[in-house]
């Protein structure tokens, strides 16, 4: 039989030299490495201890037990019923079978190199890329129960108590899941049957992990951020800490207690209370002293079943504490055995649980909460590096199906010059993440139609530099965009605001104002960060949590803003829209043929027109600056650019650092820009 080099490499790498340097594909992106390895890290915060002994009082017992499924998803029990000698058997016998076995006789059991999720003995679990990011651990994975699924074939035969260990372990282990399942039960005030009963058949799956010594601790992770997927994990560790469970957004070491057992709620927990209780964000960091070992029983629901919230859902109103309303979700084979370390569900309040930190980036991934009116909704978000993922109606624009979607692109300094990486397109009952480092240049053109088409309204804040973007790398010329920026300063004209002149609306400040969706956007800051320390943050495959969540929240309130925006508009403000998103598309698009390959500018709607008087027409104008000067024209803090934009009604922008370099662009009525324009020569004549 041939066997994959994959099983054994993480072990192979720490025993060949203790010195080496961890390979690339052991490296993780720099927002997910740890900051300081185990036996540095220090925390005041501790998992919840909850003693199970049965002289206990129960309702004590049952608030204890509330209390850490809502701080934590996580705590130790003692007094367990779980023999402690089966505790140090089921430790000895794993790590026999690392530390002791001879390599040829490990890989006896080696897992099936062409499945990311089979039984036996490996270092690739639910690994669906070649270039994924992998974690610094080797495992066995035994499928336990139902016992049908049992091949103790396929399990060590040394020690020679292996097997018997492995089979006694798991009986305690079910039993210490159905008693724990139960006083989750009751202390929501349910029936100690309710939770078992709605998961079916339990799947019990025993792994073993081995976290070999690692060189470089700081740059690696034993096992990478996750929830996990089941209802409950019951984990026993050894001595050597590496174990971080996630506390207020921090990382909480959690420190080895001997004969105790950790329990870990996983995301149907959290499904089946209507976010109630939470599923516990865990991972594992390494050491460059020691070997650790962990031993992790997980509890699955029936293939075929449906896990719904037993709690009738909550109305969220944005910015409050109320609960968070999941949506249902089907517990297939395919979800299984696809990613243990993805969830696929989302609160109504936004925020994205337990997503993956390694993704497959074909695969429909989670579930997100867009905003629309007249209510609420969940929606999954696709990662698309094919177009034959993509909707048809998206791919074939066409006047009898004529679509609104929200767009916006990531990429690395996003213009003419640098590298788009993500589009998002958010639909009424979809999202999706176009990903354009793995889908190429040949997934981008796809979408030139689509993008292209005045069928398909482009719901976008700022589409300056995406436009630019688009037309530069992939020649697409950006049409038909409902720019929320432009929108917002219409609306205020509209209204009677005063107009001023430095008016730009943030995406953040705009989803703060209340007569849109008034919530605040504090993780868009999180990503600046990140960008500013690493501007090829958008870059890194596959796409980390931080990056899809990131991706997600820059259009998924798009349709909701689009919805309350367009209603508050008349037809003159419509129609000035219009004219002003295309102006804005061609704006940093600098051709020499006076952008005559681009679609034609939007007519004037004939009843805007009376007694031969009608909206002035609205254009682009290019403004040359001498070399080396653009600094003296804007003046300091922009205060001369600021002073042509009070004397006119005109829209003002200039490359800068980006580009194109030496040319202003003003964009607005004919006289107005023309005012502009000579404004702007006569502020030059006077310097130079």
């Amino acid at each position: 039989m041939e066997v994959s080099v994959a099983p054994i490499l993480v072990q192979s790498i720490a025993q060949k030299d203790a010195k080496s340097v961890v390979p690339q594909q052991y490296i993780q992106p720099p927002e997910h490495r740890p900051i300081k390895p185990a036996n540095e890290t220090a925390n005041d915060h501790k998992i919840p201890m909850i003693d199970l002994a049965g002289d206990r009082n129960s309702n004590l017992l049952r608030d204890e037990i509330a209390r850490a499924c809502t701080d934590w998803g996580a705590f130790h029990v003692i007094n367990h019923g779980v023999p402690i000698v089966l505790l140090d058997e089921i430790k000895k016998v794993g790590s026999f079978f690392f530390e002791n076995l001879p390599m040829a006789e490990r890989l006896r059991y080696a897992c099936d190199s062409n499945s990311p999720a089979s039984e036996g003995y490996g270092s690739r679990m639910l690994v669906a890329t070649d270039d994924a990011v992998l974690d610094w651990r080797d495992y066995f994975d035994h499928h336990t129960f139902p016992v049908s699924r049992r091949l103790p074939s396929r399990w060590p035969h040394s020690p020679s108590n292996y097997r018997e260990v492995v089979e006694e372990y798991s009986k305690q282990m079910k039993l210490l899941a159905q008693k724990i399942l139960g006083l989750i039960s009751t202390s929501l005030g349910l029936p100690s049957s309710f939770i078992e009963d709605a998961m079916g058949e339990l799947f019990q799956n025993i792994t073993i992990s081995y976290y070999p010594s690692c060189p470089q601790p700081e740059l690696t992770l034993g096992l990478q951020s996750h929830s996990d997927m089941g209802f409950i994990t019951l984990l026993i560790q050894d001595n050597v800490a590496g174990l971080q469970a996630s506390k207020d957004d921090e990382w909480v070491t959690v420190e080895p207690l001997s004969h105790a057992i950790l329990v870990i709620l996983g995301d149907q927990t959290e499904i089946i209370t209507n976010g109630m209780y939470k599923s516990c964000q865990h991972r594992a960091i390494t050491n460059a002293n020691k070997p650790r070992l962990s031993v992790a029983t997980f509890h699955d629901p029936a293939k075929t079943t449906t896990v719904t919230p037993a709690f009738k859902p909550h109305r969220l109103i944005p910015n409050s504490s109320a609960r968070r309303q999941l949506t249902p979700m089907f517990w297939s084979e395919e979800v299984i055995n696809k990613d243990r370390r993805g969830s696929l569900f989302v609160c109504l309040d936004g925020s994205i649980i337990a997503m993956a930190s390694s993704l497959s980036p074909s695969d429909h991934l989670t579930s997100v909460s867009l905003p629309s009116d007249p209510g609420d909704h969940v929606v999954p978000i696709h990662i698309v590096t094919n177009a034959s993922q993509l909707p048809p109606e998206f791919l074939k624009p066409s006047p009898d199906k004529k679509l609104v979607v929200g767009f916006d692109c990531e990429g690395v300094d996003l213009c003419r010059n640098g590298t788009l990486c993500v589009m998002q397109l958010a639909f009424p009952d979809a999202i999706y993440l176009v990903d354009a480092i793995e889908g190429g240049k040949t997934l981008v053109e796809a979408c030139k139609p689509a993008l292209e088409s005045s069928y398909i309204t482009k719901v976008i804040h700022d589409c300056k530099r995406d436009s630019e973007a688009l037309y530069f790398q992939f020649n697409i010329k950006l049409n038909n965009v409902f720019d929320t920026q432009i929108a917002y300063t219409l609306i205020e004209e509209q209204e009677g605001g005063t107009k001023v002149p430095d008016d730009y609306i943030s995406f953040v400040g705009l989803l703060a104002d209340p007569r849109y969706y008034g919530i605040s956007y504090v993780e868009k800051q999180e990503v600046r960060v990140l960008l500013r320390q690493d501007p090829n943050f958008w870059k890194y495959r596959p796409l980390s949590e931080l990056m899809v969540r990131a991706a997600t929240d820059d259009v998924r309130f798009l349709l909701c803003i689009y919805n309350k925006m367009v209603v508050k508009m008349n037809e003159k403000s419509l129609w000035y829209l219009a004219v002003r998103g295309a102006l804005y598309c061609r704006c940093f698009c600098i051709t020499d043929n006076d952008y005559a390959d681009w679609p034609p500018l939007p007519l004037i709607p004939e009843t805007l027109v009376t007694d031969n008087n009608a909206p002035e027409e609205e254009v682009l104008s290019v403004v040359d600056v001498p070399p080396g000067k653009m600094g003296v024209v804007i003046g300091r803090k922009g205060a001369s650019i600021l002073a042509v934009k009070e004397s006119c009604n005109a829209e003002i922008f200039i490359g800068g650092d980006k580009g194109p370099p030496d040319k202003v662009f003003v964009i607005g009525p004919v006289k107005q820009v023309r005012k502009a324009e000579a404004i702007l020569r006569g502020r030059m004549l006077e310097i130079f």
